[in-house]
């Protein structure tokens, strides 16, 4: 090189915001990652454990209301006093029992549950911040 010539070069970066712009529209075409896959499994496995005893529990007041319904009408349609009281008293035994047999469902799948959905979030956290990491370090 001569002493004459000199060598120049610009750069420019994006800046913070453009930087997350592009980043935000470039994870849009990304393929599905497998944070997201586990995302989905853990929403899944939740959503599962949660949902079960609830409609359960609506079943069972569903079908408590029906059997005391059907007792009341022996008793005031067809006078049959004892069966109807039987039949009374047994769906208001089954209203009642729903909100237990529910809560008992429920613990039993979150002990089953549990140690996927911990699993499944630590992986989840775990690979959150790598990202995060690896982000951190891009910016440095």
């Amino acid at each position: 090189m001569k002493n004459n010539e000199k060598f120049t070069m610009t750069y420019s970066a994006p800046s913070a915001d453009e930087r997350m712009e592009i980043e935000s529209i470039k994870r849009q075409y990304l393929p599905e990652t497998e944070r997201k896959e586990k995302t989905d499994k853990l929403k899944k496995v939740h959503s599962k454990t949660q949902n079960i005893p609830k409609i359960i529990l609506g079943i069972l007041c569903t079908v408590g209301i029906l059997v005391f319904g059907t007792g009341l009408t022996m008793i005031l349609k067809f006078n049959n006093l004892i069966w109807g009281s039987v039949v009374g008293i047994l769906g208001i035994a089954i209203f009642t029992s729903a909100f237990y047999i529910s809560k008992f469902i429920k613990s039993k799948l979150l002990q089953k549950n549990s140690d996927e959905i911990l699993k499944l979030s630590d992986e989840i956290l775990g690979i959150n911040n790598e990202e995060e990491n690896a982000k951190s370090n891009k910016n440095k």
